[in-house]
């Protein structure tokens, strides 16, 4: 009986546990920042040294995602729940375990959203938890995996995306192309010359701002999860599709453009077409799977949309 006086009531009777939620979140933000200051500064630096620097979008990213699932998570707002403290010791715990006796830097960064999870339920709640997993998840797609990892996660698509983009570029008219290392050379209108992709540019560099992407797109709505499980099984394609059309768009500008190896048009032009690609393939093939089933409303629920109409009027 409470509950249902408790919202009905004025909005102006319900913003006291907002404004404590928001308090006492700003208040844990200021501790997290103070107390994993040493592993922000390292996530800033890699992303100012080039790895990860899609990274600098990601404050955009969160407050636009936040933005857009304001009513979701206002409605969802609760007085926070105990068990969130235990969520924050779990992240301690696991911050122990790799940092002494062995250190393992990416594994000890996953605390950063373990700690900030327990921090959110904490504060808001398990239902605002549950509505914030996908900002965590941009959290921890902006981690940096350390040279080693990224090395090892890479190699392989690697070298299938430069063989396939050698094949589709070797169709073009007049040209021929091989493949050399990380470089494609090509000969075109008598001309010889080189793709030079570099070492900078090797491992498909923009993969993880195309997984960024389609994270901020498959979840800027509330989806059913059905959506959301063939929205993510799709995405690991598309960012390999969006990859190529990078490095086929850097050989066609290189090639037709006749710009030199140092030139960084190609490169350029490349990043700003993949990207773009990356995004509408994205929210394109969420506009497809949100039209597959479309739900009617029964006499039932249009009738109580109607009484609600109604009562809000």
């Amino acid at each position: 009986m409470w509950k249902e006086i408790v919202a009905s009531a004025p909005s102006s009777f319900q913003e006291p546990p907002i404004r404590a939620a928001v308090v006492k979140g700003v208040l844990l933000l200021g501790l997290f920042i103070w107390a994993f200051k040493p592993e922000l500064m390292i996530i800033t630096q890699s992303t100012y040294l080039g790895q990860g620097i899609y990274a600098l979008a990601l404050p955009l990213a969160l407050l636009a995602l936040i933005l857009l699932r304001r009513a979701t998570l206002r409605r969802s707002l609760t007085n926070g729940t105990p068990a969130g403290v235990l969520v924050v010791l779990a992240g301690i715990v696991w911050y122990a375990m790799f940092t002494w006796p062995f250190d393992y830097g990416f594994l000890r960064l996953v605390t950063l959203p373990i700690v900030l999870a327990g921090c959110i339920a904490a504060v808001a709640g398990w239902r605002v938890l549950k509505h914030s997993l996908p900002i965590l998840m941009l959290l921890v797609m902006c981690l940096p995996l350390g040279d080693r990892l990224y090395a090892d996660l890479i190699v392989r698509p690697e070298t299938i995306t430069l063989k396939v983009a050698r094949a589709a570029l070797a169709l073009l008219p007049g040209v021929d192309v091989s493949l050399r290392g990380s470089d494609l050379i090509y000969g075109h209108a008598g001309i010889a010359g080189t793709i030079a992709l570099g070492e900078s540019n090797r491992g498909m560099a923009l993969l993880g701002a195309y997984g960024l992407i389609g994270v901020f797109v498959i979840f800027a709505r509330i989806r059913p999860l059905w959506q959301v499980i063939l929205a993510v099984l799709a995405a690991g394609p598309i960012m390999l599709l969006a990859n190529f059309l990078r490095v086929l768009t850097w050989g066609v500008v290189t090639i037709y453009g006749g710009c030199s190896p140092t030139s960084e048009a190609p490169r350029d032009v490349a990043g700003t077409v993949s990207l773009l690609a990356a995004y509408a393939l994205c929210g394109g093939w969420c506009f497809i799977l949100s039209r597959l089933i479309v739900e009617e409303e029964g006499p039932a629920e249009t009738q109580g949309a109607s009484e609600a109409a109604n009562v809000r009027c």
